[in-house]
């Protein structure tokens, strides 16, 4: 199977030798596949085993697939422990006992090394910053990853160029955004983003209906998913049927930065500096209104979500501001802005930062033992490890960035088949 794989240039050459292939072949157990539920082996053969999807011809059944990522993503450890890691990580993964992400067993072992399996990014308010913006969805949609998003910039109707033109507010960004996560496959199917917007944003009213049918065509973007960024403040206001102030991140910027401070007195000062200065556009509604729109959503469409900023910047061990969470609204990791546009992605020395997602997971209910746990957990992350070292990054800004950083997520998966089991 590796010769033809190779030949095919379908597998990577990963340097085995004929012995350690002999060896690897005794590991293999292809009875485990009866074990599977016909989704899983639906799922396996379909998304991640290796195909000609033009021809519809398939190449690997699961066990081949699984031992393809073994031997992947262990093949630069050292040579006198390669076979124990891989011998290791099969029997957690063929087993079900560990869980890796679609890049992961897709990529590993293949001469692609797409490993990400979310990035998140943030824009600022100018031309430069958007088109980055625009520049990562579309390349990280191509390096098979999902994609967290988050938008900073004025409203509309606001005035651009000290008044000549009038904004047109974040919807045609969202449609662009839309466009560039659609362009690009991976492995047959489209690309996906989450993107993050304010309750303090004078179109969020618009923004919570854009995937719903019932919404008129000029306001939905169905092909995005939408998260709502709150703080507790907000959550007081809606629980006392309080007003809310809706003001533009052009307006009042620094009260926008203060939405993702763990400081909940320096957004609340701020606030009311705003709510009374009547220089300063604004609108009030009720907050509560915010919050039973959005809560409507969740069972029109099924696709409605939530990020608390101020807990999101309180328990978090980075220094450096948590503006989003990315497309499974999972993680909590730092991104800054491109303020130089497009061409500040590819260099060593940038200020901006792309949030990378390196996951795995332990299957809980699966795990016999501490000891099995241990091994579960070892093996998780010298999977992830190998992937931060090992990846094809679009942009050296964010080899840079993931290397320096060393992010690494282990979930837990089944918790609550495991705690009724016990």
């Amino acid at each position: 199977m590796y010769y033809t794989m190779t030949l095919k240039g379908l597998w990577a050459n990963m340097s085995y030798s004929d012995e350690e292939l002999d060896y690897l072949e005794t590991i293999i157990d292809h009875s485990i596949d009866f074990n599977y539920i016909y989704s899983q082996l639906k799922q396996l053969v379909g998304k991640y085993g290796i195909s000609d999807r033009t021809t519809g011809e398939y190449f690997e059944t699961p066990q081949f697939t699984y031992m393809r990522f073994c031997m992947g993503s262990m093949n630069n450890t050292k040579r006198e422990d390669r076979l124990d890691h891989i011998k290791n990580l099969y029997y957690l993964i063929s087993n079900n006992k560990i869980n890796a992400p679609t890049p992961y067993v897709l990529n590993f072992g293949t001469g692609y090394l797409g490993l990400a399996s979310c990035a998140l990014y943030t824009a600022h308010d100018d031309l430069l910053s958007l088109s980055a913006g625009d520049h990562i969805a579309y390349m990280m949609t191509a390096a098979s990853s999902g994609l967290g998003s988050h938008i900073m910039t004025r409203s509309i109707k606001d005035p651009v160029r000290g008044g000549t033109i009038a904004h047109q507010g974040r919807l045609p960004y969202y449609k662009s955004l839309e466009s560039a996560t659609g362009a690009n496959r991976q492995n047959g199917r489209g690309g996906a983003c989450n993107t993050y917007y304010s309750v303090l944003d004078p179109e969020v009213l618009d923004i919570i209906g854009l995937r719903n049918p019932t919404s008129i065509d000029e306001k939905r973007i169905p092909d995005l998913d939408y998260t709502v960024s709150y703080n507790r403040f907000f959550a007081e206001r809606a629980a006392a049927n309080e007003d809310w102030m809706l003001i533009s991140y052009l307006h009042a910027p620094d009260l926008w930065q203060a939405m993702y401070s763990p400081d909940k007195n320096l957004f609340s000062e701020l606030y009311y500096k705003y709510l009374n200065d009547s220089t300063v556009p604004k609108k009030i509604v009720k907050a509560r209104d915010i919050a039973f729109k959005f809560l409507k959503e969740a069972p029109q469409t099924g696709r409605a979500y939530t990020f608390d900023s101020y807990e999101a910047n309180t328990h978090t061990p980075f220094l450096d501001k948590i503006y989003s969470s990315n497309l499974c609204t999972e993680i909590f990791v730092p991104t800054a802005p491109f303020e130089k546009g497009v061409q500040e992605l590819y260099s060593e020395d940038s200020n901006g930062e792309i949030g990378l997602c390196n996951l795995m997971a332990i299957v809980l209910g699966r795990i016999k033992d501490d000891a099995e746990y241990a091994m579960a957990a070892y093996y998780c992350l010298l999977v992830i490890d190998e992937a931060i070292h090992s990846m094809d990054y679009p942009f050296k800004s964010l080899e840079v960035s993931a290397k320096g950083r060393m992010s690494a997520g282990v979930g837990l998966m089944n918790l609550a088949y495991d705690m009724a089991n016990k």
